[in-house]
């Protein structure tokens, strides 16, 4: 299996082509370089004319063959779009000096990473180097790809950065453990490329200054890491216990010019970043390279986020600028100010005076001006993008208005029934009283309607009807209502109504603002833990409520009176 490198600036070339071709030495085998072109069209692969070559790149790696002990290899097929091969490579001489066979091929795509990685996917690859990138102007468009071709490649993927040209001499590795999964990787990482070069390798754990004995702690957890991860490999390992409240302050405490290369198992390539601010004297030529490795993706991620691919396909992203105003839209409107305090007042008092007096045309009234609906669909828009603020802002504000609205209903319904004769819920109110399967597809739908009109601009007149099928208003307002009169069954079934109603927009909400491009604010994909916990427990807790609350409504036990 290879080591493939991907390659789109002639500056990389000399900074990450000697750290590959160490990778494949170190681990047997060839050396694939990928040299990315972003075209229009469908994704193709070509091979590299060296004799005729322009491009810098190609230019760039061709006069490094020879210095790096690299050794040429052309495919047999002429115009091959598949990168798929059977052939096996010869085994490499352990001798330092051996040439690594080497191949290059151009791979031209409009998105390189769903492309690229769907490709990798068939290529038997054992590890993918990806370089950072050098051209400013792309990460200032939010263009990223480089960052999601790390998260996204199906193999074992290193994130790498060097500004340095370094010797290919004995090598000083440090391994940063975190007792975290990807430090299996790390470890064989580090220990493949000292092995190779007889290196030294480093293992280092940080352990925070929380009492005397914090460093016995920390040798016995990095022990533990070491012995699970490298087994009888590891008795080579030295071990590093280092006092420091995180691995930024912790590589901050290290000496520039101790380490060639810092490895760190992460999922998230941005600990490159911080790892790179942390290091002293990041600008001098002693300063190490650093780099995040990760291991292969589990097949269970790899069906996931091809079925993502083909919905990124065929439903219309959000851009940049579109997100940034749904945001702002929903931010504002999901604000517990006078505005929303005010609508709510007033669209519960006309839903209360409308289910009073039976007035199905009232009650869609109140429907149209009540402000609830927004900051629900917020609190699934924070779930999709995992941003913690957001759910604790909006859900506030619905609980706010919740609270507000309930107390409208029960002082409305305290100035009616006192001055009547026989007070009895009436039609409208009982019609309200306790969530079936039905208004739960009822919810669901309007979210999905809700979410996407929202996303969409253009689909800002979809909302008031969104907004009458939804109908959040009139069961806090049955609920009032019911409290002042004393039907309590009454007041609970409409209550769990609405809870009912509102947990079904957030679902339906979240999973939406997914598809059509809302993604985690870390940099990672994939929803943190505490967002996919949260949306399973919801859903079978919707599930669960409506099914039995259903069963009461056909067994007839429940008698809202």
């Amino acid at each position: 299996m290879p080591v493939a490198v991907v390659l789109n600036d002639e500056k990389q070339v000399a900074q990450i082509l000697p750290w590959a071709t160490r990778f494949a030495r170190a681990s047997q085998t060839d050396l694939l370089a990928i040299v990315v072109k972003r075209s229009r069209g469908t994704a193709k692969w070509s091979e590299i004319d060296w004799a005729n070559t322009t491009g810098p790149t190609e230019t760039a790696i061709h006069s490094q063959l020879e210095s790096l002990g690299l050794k040429l290899e052309l495919l047999k097929e002429e115009d091959d779009d598949s990168p798929t091969t059977d052939e096996t490579p010869e085994p490499i001489s352990d001798s330092p000096n051996s040439l690594v066979p080497f191949r290059a091929r151009r791979f031209e795509s409009l998105d390189p990473v769903t492309s690229l990685s769907e490709a990798i996917a068939t290529m038997k690859i054992d590890l993918l180097i990806i370089p950072k990138s050098i051209d400013g102007r792309s990460q200032q468009s939010g263009e990223d790809w480089h960052e999601k071709l790390y998260r996204r490649a199906p193999c074992r993927t290193m994130f790498l950065h060097d500004d340095q040209i370094r010797p290919t001499d004995k090598l000083r590795v440090l391994v940063i453990a975190r007792n975290e999964t990807d430090d299996q990787a790390a470890l064989l990482t580090g220990y493949e490329l000292v092995k190779d070069v007889d290196g030294e390798l480093t293992a280092m754990f940080f352990e925070p200054a929380i009492a005397d004995w914090a460093t016995q702690v920390g040798d016995r957890i990095l022990e533990r890491i070491v012995s699970n991860e490298l087994g009888r490999n590891g008795k080579d390992v030295r071990r590093e216990t280092l006092l420091a409240d995180n691995v930024a302050a912790g590589i901050a405490k290290l000496p520039p010019d101790r380490y060639d290369l810092i490895l760190i198992g992460s999922r998230q390539r941005r600990e490159t970043d911080r790892a790179m601010n942390a290091v002293p004297g990041i600008e001098n030529s002693d300063a190490p390279a650093i780099a995040v490795v990760r291991n292969r993706v589990p097949l269970t991620n790899r069906v996931v986020q091809r079925m993502q691919n083909i919905v990124q396909n065929y439903v219309p992203q959000l851009t940049r600028e579109d997100r940034i105003s749904l945001f702002e839209r929903v931010q504002i409107s999901s604000q517990w100010n006078f505005d929303f305090i005010a609508l709510t007042c007033l669209s519960t008092m006309i839903a209360a005076l409308g289910l009073l007096d039976n007035s199905i045309p009232v009650v869609i009234g109140a429907m149209l001006v009540a402000p609830l609906m927004t900051p629900i669909i917020a609190i699934g828009l924070g779930l999709a993008q995992g941003n913690l603020f957001l759910i604790k802002s909006s859900f506030r504000t619905v609980s706010w208005g919740f609270a507000t609205a309930f107390l409208i209903g029960v002082i409305t319904g305290l100035c009616a029934f006192t001055f009547a004769n026989d007070p009895q819920p009436t039609a409208e109110m009982s019609s309200r009283n306790m969530p079936g399967f039905v208004d739960l597809m009822v919810a669901l739908v309007s979210g999905i309607a809700a979410a996407y009109a929202l996303g969409r601009p253009n689909l800002s007149s979809a909302i008031p009807g969104v907004a009458i099928a939804a109908a959040l208003v009139p069961p806090l307002a049955t609920s009032g209502l019911s409290f002042a009169l004393g039907a309590w069954r009454l007041a609970i079934g409409s209550t769990l109504l609405f809870l009912t109603n509102m947990v079904a927009i957030v679902l339906a909400g979240s999973i939406v603002f997914w598809l059509i491009g809302v993604h985690p604010v870390s940099g990672d994909e994939q929803l943190p833990r505490w967002t996919r916990w949260l949306m399973l427990a919801l859903i079978i807790l919707t599930l669960l409520l409506t099914a039995v609350l259903e069963a009461y409504h056909v067994l007839g036990w429940w008698n809202p009176q």
